[in-house]
């Protein structure tokens, strides 16, 4: 029967696994009705196991209910396909002066930047466990696309967090996350995502490369004004000792790109000294 060939095993390994398109509409083939039944069985066969063949059913399952218009039910199901994948363990953080909500809260950005630095650490480790994560970030990006849908961008950015950090050269995904911070006006996070999708060679086209130009755009502006904001409370302070953030400069270096800083006492104004008066009378 239908449900006594789900229940048998798959020893088969994949060689390709199904990524589900931004534009994928296609009809589902199963009717409602089996479909409905083998989510049902698979629903209770389900265990917290890894189990990437589960796993491939379960998105495939999710990507006709996603084409069927169903974005709820797709999410759900997809949910239940990450539940099966395996797992890169979550990146470890240095200990900070403050909770990581708060900072999250405070500074999108910053959390943005800081879960980046934190792929790049881990991609060589996975690289080295031989675990295959490619399931596991396309189950993460096509639940962040129906997040998308949905206008839960903030949700989505997180999904497709998870996407990149399971596969840091995975375009597409960085791709949809700069959309979700083009939403959510996270400038430098958003500027950012475009500038690896170049950097992974992906073609833009104009809308999208308009959106890069104006991220980019205003992205500078908030670090001017963040820099300008630092500089007006540096003076502040500083102004008590007869300083100034201009003693303060910073250079560049060519190879690294990183900034060393160093202090220069400014010379103080000399006083001009006015010439003596002459005792020699006016010429009349």
């Amino acid at each position: 029967s239908f449900c006594t060939l789900l229940a048998k095993p798959i020893r088969r390994t994949m060689s390709k696994v199904e990524e589900l398109p931004d534009d994928y509409g296609e009809e589902a083939v199963e009717s409602p009705a089996a479909r409905e039944a083998r989510l049902q069985h698979e629903a209770d066969m389900e265990g917290e196991s890894v189990d990437t063949a589960a796993a491939e059913r379960l998105k495939k399952a999710a990507n006709e209910l996603y084409g069927a218009g169903k974005l709820r039910d797709a999410l759900e199901v997809y949910e239940r396909a990450i539940a099966r994948c395996p797992t890169m363990p979550p990146p470890s953080r240095e200990p900070t002066g403050k909770s990581e909500t708060n900072a999250d809260a405070e500074d999108p950005d910053a959390r943005a930047d800081t879960d980046a630095k934190a792929t790049v650490a881990q991609t060589s480790a996975a690289a080295d466990s031989g675990v295959d994560y490619t399931l596991t970030a396309q189950v993460h990006a096509n639940a962040g696309l129906v997040l998308m849908k949905l206008g839960r961008h903030d949700e989505a950015a997180r999904k497709l967090s998870e996407a990149v950090r399971h596969k840091p050269d995975y375009d597409k995904a960085y791709l949809r996350r700069a959309t979700c911070y083009w939403e959510l006006q996270q400038w430098s996070s958003c500027s950012a995502d475009y500038e690896k999708c170049a950097d992974l060679g992906l073609p833009f086209d104009a809308e999208t490369a308009e959106r890069r130009r104006v991220a980019k755009t205003k992205a500078d502006e908030e670090m001017q004004r963040m820099m300008g904001q630092l500089k007006d409370l540096g003076n502040m302070f500083l102004g008590k000792f007869g300083l100034s953030t201009d003693n303060f400069k910073f250079d560049k270096d060519p190879k690294t790109g990183g900034y060393s800083m160093r202090f220069e006492q400014g010379q103080q104004a000399q006083p001009q000294q006015q010439a003596p008066a002459s005792d020699a009378p006016a010429a009349a």
